[in-house]
């Protein structure tokens, strides 16, 4: 007896099937792209967090606290919510404080008090309008006094770092009573869709930090 051949409507459902099930595959796997990716960028917010408050745990923590500068100012920034863009006010002061350009340098340090004979200051800066935090080292080849000071650009710049693209919220508040300084951090941007829906999402990273100054003297 011979074998009968598929006929045109077997061959049709066959490939109806085998559409189907390549269509779920192709679903499951974009699904998971995406998600993985959302989450790859979601952890880059928190890294580049780690990394500013690195920079600023190793300023101020070691700094004088009668030398921390606030210079406190206002910002927007643009973002995407369900009725479109809109702007958003925000805080973007800019912060310094003392520092020395080799901490293990014997020199630095006085002869008889051994607290440190400053040498330069570290700026944080913010711009009003653009996401960023530059860390910028100024020397004048000379000591400092223990204040803060204004007009730094009048002070050779030894070092220019941009630490994030991605800053919302910058907020320094000086507590007196304690000798410390607080940072309140917000960083965000715009990601792409958890899923296939694609919507995109407005994600943000938050961080509130408090540094006391190791080196004010006299110590509480």
């Amino acid at each position: 007896m011979k074998g009968r051949g598929a006929t045109v409507l077997e061959l049709v459902v066959s490939v109806a099937i085998f559409a189907i099930a390549l269509g779920g595959i192709f679903f499951l796997f974009r699904q998971g792209y995406q998600s993985f990716h959302h989450l790859e960028k979601r952890q880059g917010l928190q890294v580049e967090m780690l990394k500013v408050k690195s920079f600023l745990k190793g300023d101020f923590q070691l700094s004088h606290f009668r030398s921390i500068g606030v210079s406190k100012k206002e910002g927007t920034y643009r973002k995407e919510g369900v009725y479109g863009t809109e702007t958003v006010n925000v805080q973007r002061d800019n912060l310094s404080c003392l520092i020395l350009d080799d901490w293990r340098k014997k020199s630095n340090y006085h002869s008889i008090t051994l607290a440190p004979m400053w040498n330069q200051y570290a700026a944080y800066v913010t711009e009003a309008n653009r996401p960023t935090i530059t860390r910028i080292v100024y020397q004048s080849g000379a000591r400092f006094p223990v204040e803060p000071l204004p007009g730094l650009d009048v002070y050779g710049v030894v070092q220019n770092q941009l630490l994030t693209e991605n800053l919302l919220n910058f907020n320094g508040v000086l507590n007196f009573d304690t000798r410390d300084l607080e940072i309140e951090i917000e960083l965000g941007r715009t990601l792409g869709g958890r899923g296939v829906d694609e919507k995109r999402t407005f994600e943000v990273y938050e961080g509130v930090f408090r540094f006391t100054p190791l080196n004010t003297q006299p110590k509480l």
